[in-house]
Parts: C-alpha cells; structure tokens; sequence
C-alpha cells in the first residue's frame, strides 16, 4: 500500500509539473499554436487530476469513480481537440463535453450493474479508443510537422495498447485494481510515462511547425509567395557558379504608385499577388520579389531569343489579366528587362544589365520587353 501511494502521488506531481511546464512555454508561441499547446497541457492537467480524485477514492466513494471517468474522459476529449487545432481543423469544445458524459454513462451504468474491476477495464478501453483517434489525427498532422507527428502517434498507439492490454487483464482475471497488484502497478507507472512523452512530443510538433514557418517566411514573400530577395540571389549566385547559359528577367508593374493612390492598397497588393501568380504559371518558381513592385526571374537553359519569347508571352499575359475595383478595370503592364548569359558574366553583371533593360523599357513608353 505504501508503494501505490508513492507511485500516484508521483504520478500527480509529474503530471502537475510538466503540464504547468507547458502552459508557461505555450505563452511565448504565435497565437495558432498557443491555443493548440494550451489546451493540450489542461488535458494533461484534466488527467492528473483523475488522478488526484481517484487518490480520494476511500473518502469520496462512489462520487470519486463517477468524478474520474468525467475528468479522464473531458481529458482525452481536450487531447483531441488540442491536435485538431494544431491542424487548424474545425475543433469545437462541446465535443471534449461529449466524450466526458459518454465516460460518465458508462462509469455510472458500470457502478450500478458491474464491479471495480469491470469499471477499470471499461474505462482503460474507452481511453485507448479515444487514444487510437488523436493517433490517427497526429498521422494527419505529419504534412505539418513529419518528424514529430509520427512520434505523437507512437505514443498514442503505446498508450492505447497499454490500456486494452490493462483492460483485458482486469476483465479476464478480475484483479482488483486497489489491491496492489504488481503488474497492474508497472501498467500505471508505464501510462504515466507515457503520458509525459505525449506532453513532450506534442511540444516538438509545435517547435517543428514554428520553425517550418520560420523557414518559410525567410523564403518566400508573405504576400505574393514567391521567393524572397536573399534566397532568390543566393539562387543566382549558384546558376552562375555552374557555369551554364541561362538568362535573368526583371520585370516591374508599370505605374503602381497610380494603381495604389487610385484604388488602394488593397487593389494594389491584389495587382502583385495576380502578377506574380502568372510569372509563376509562365516562368516556375524561380520568380523572386526583389522588393516594392520589382521582381526577378532565372531561367535555365535559355538564350537570347527564346528568353524574350518567353518574357513577351508574359507581357501579353498580364495586360490581359482582368481586375477590378468598385467595379473600375485596374489597369496593369509591365516593363521586362532580360539577360542573357553567354560568357563570364557575374550574377551582379547581369542583374545591372537586365535592370538596365528594364528601365530602358519605362523610359521607351512601358508595357514592352527590352533584350540588354
């Protein structure tokens, strides 16, 4: 008797800390994945203090069996909605309400009808069904976060086998659950653990994916979605390095301070998101924003000709984009400079001559393609 208090009220203390551990974290994360972290650590926090009534079981009686399949159910519930969040899946927390009043009717049906054993065993199959759901939610959620997603799911594949295989060793030998016994002991200490892991590597999905956004924002423009100036140039500097014939494109959208000051910002941002979108149809994803209304195309393999071919196709595509603002057409065009590579050229060599190209274009009368 001794050792099964020391074990839960480890099992309290454990889940306590790391649970408050992550809610102190969760604070420091944008808000998606705050809410997410969040509710995930009150699962965990619901859990142990499943725990913590089932620790009062002499005292409260009855009361503190109906209590624990709430808390436990309401718990498992909060796990899922905590990793369907994290998906930006649609996660509404009258479900978590629901699974605690379907622990509830069984514990209350079992407490009339069954005994200690066959409640245990009831409420170890219901965790490990709920449990076998967040697994296949954290398969979902590998696109998001690959590496530990599929940890998440490990663990709550572990656990859910660790509570049928604790179900079914209740049911078939009728061990009674408070009588000490020594597998049903390391079965309780094997669920704590594995409760801490599931803690822990839900808070690697949300480093995972903070970082993957981290990445990407570095990468690529928040607006248009294209690649950055940093990363499209570092692009350039291996296309010159590999010392094959390619050509560079510039093109700047031609009086967009106008198209700004006449419909707003909000037509303009729509004027880049739509040019870049065709630049990208057109040209694949070596188009990169070089900054403002200025962006800036690599295309491998091209020379002269086909590079101005290319680029007059896109001209033509984007003066025939239509968009519209209070139902006015937004004019656009673009001015395109292009370079080809023949030689030695430097990558800065060549973005000069293709800017070159380009303004020759605006001072030429715009909405046309100029060959440096």
């Amino acid at each position: 008797m001794r050792e099964q208090i020391l074990l839960l009220v480890t099992n309290i203390l454990l889940g306590i800390s790391i649970n408050c551990c992550l809610m102190l974290a969760a604070r420091d994360y944008p808000h998606k994945l705050k809410a997410s972290l969040f509710v995930w650590a009150q699962a965990g926090l619901w859990v142990t203090l499943c725990w913590m009534i089932l620790a009062l079981r002499a005292t409260l009686g009855d009361l503190a069996n109906l209590l624990s399949f709430a808390l436990m159910g309401f718990g498992c519930g909060e796990y899922l909605r905590a990793i369907r969040l994290f998906q930006a899946k649609p996660a509404p927390a009258m479900r978590s309400y629901l699974c605690a009043a379907a622990f509830i009717l069984v514990g209350y049906t079992l407490l009339m009808l069954g005994t200690s054993a066959m409640r245990v065993a009831a409420a170890s199959t219901l965790t490990s069904m709920v449990m076998i759901v967040i697994a296949y939610e954290a398969i979902q959620a590998r696109r998001i976060a690959p590496f530990s997603s599929s940890i998440t799911a490990f663990f709550c594949f572990s656990l859910a086998s660790l509570q049928l295989a604790r179900s079914a060793y209740v049911f078939v030998t009728d061990a009674d659950p408070v009588a000490g016994n020594a597998l049903l002991q390391i079965g309780l200490a094997a669920t704590t653990a594995l409760f801490a892991l599931l803690a822990l590597s839900f808070s690697l999905m949300c480093n995972e994916r903070l970082n993957s956004e981290l990445k990407r924002a570095l990468r690529f423009d928040a607006l248009t979605g294209v690649l950055n100036r940093a990363p499209w140039r570092s692009e350039l500097d291996e296309a010159v390095g590999a010392e094959h014939d390619f050509s560079v494109v510039l093109f700047d959208l031609d009086n967009f301070k106008h198209v700004n000051d006449e419909f707003g910002h909000a037509a303009g941002d729509h004027s880049l998101c739509a040019v870049s979108a065709c630049a990208r149809g057109l040209f694949g994803n070596s188009v990169g924003r070089l900054g403002g209304e200025e962006f800036a195309v690599i295309l491998p393999g091209t020379d002269s000709l086909s590079a101005m071919a290319l680029a007059e196709r896109f001209r033509l595509a984007v003066s025939r984009l239509n968009i519209t603002c209070n139902n006015k057409a937004v004019p656009l065009s673009v001015s395109v400079g292009v370079c080809a590579r023949t030689g030695k050229e430097t990558a800065a060599q060549l973005l000069k001559a293709a800017d070159d190209a380009m303004y020759h274009a605006k001072r030429s009368g715009r909405d046309r393609c100029q060959l440096a």
